[in-house]
């Protein structure tokens, strides 16, 4: 048998076992894909389920007298605190569900963040650097123990100062200043620790 009576179409076709093989490339590297993806997933729902269990457990010990008021400022963090991608998930979630409130919660989201709910995707590829940031800023902004900080207004200036310069690299296609972000990071983090 002479191997073009094992090509697909003209001569100079494919043979089956070729097509075959490149279909089960595609199909291996997409089975690699989705078990990244799962395995994403799955990490996203362990930490959800031990920031609940945690808050539980709170909610459990604040029932006696023996209650620890750093678990308190643990759990309110976790409850209270600002997660700027949650916040997203969530506008998205009222974007569907109930128009009027999306107006509200993305006015404050604004007001949290000093961005608009339309940054979404600028937000979502942002380094991590600047997502922490971001969550620093929404937490100064909202929670009472921060408002009422006599660092506050220092916390807020330092975190604009490095949302500004992210915001800078994008607008004017400069490189990211990773190096510098990352040094005043550092120093937000001393001043908001």
């Amino acid at each position: 048998m002479d191997s073009t009576s094992k090509r697909v179409g003209n001569g100079g076709g494919l043979s089956i076992l070729d097509q075959l093989k490149a279909i089960q490339e595609k199909v291996s590297s997409q089975i690699a894909i989705l078990d990244q993806k799962i395995a994403d997933q799955d990490q996203k729902i362990a930490n959800y389920e031990e920031d609940l269990l945690f808050i539980r457990a709170c909610e459990l010990e604040q029932a006696t007298e023996d209650f620890d008021q750093s678990a308190r400022t643990v759990r309110n963090k976790i409850v209270h605190g600002r997660n700027v991608l949650m916040d997203i998930r969530a506008l998205h979630f009222l974007h569907k569900t109930d128009p009027k409130r999306f107006q509200s919660a993305s006015e404050g989201f604004f007001k949290l963040y000093d961005l608009r709910f339309e940054d979404e995707a600028r937000i979502f590829a942002a380094p991590d650097v600047i997502k922490r940031t971001l969550n620093i800023r929404g937490n100064v902004k909202h929670l009472e123990f921060w408002k009422r900080s006599p660092n506050a207004d220092g916390l807020i200036e330092l975190c604009d100062g490095i949302i500004d310069k992210w915001q800078l690299s994008l607008k004017s296609g400069l490189v990211y200043p990773a190096e510098t972000i990352n040094q005043e990071y550092a120093k937000l983090r001393e001043a908001y620790d």
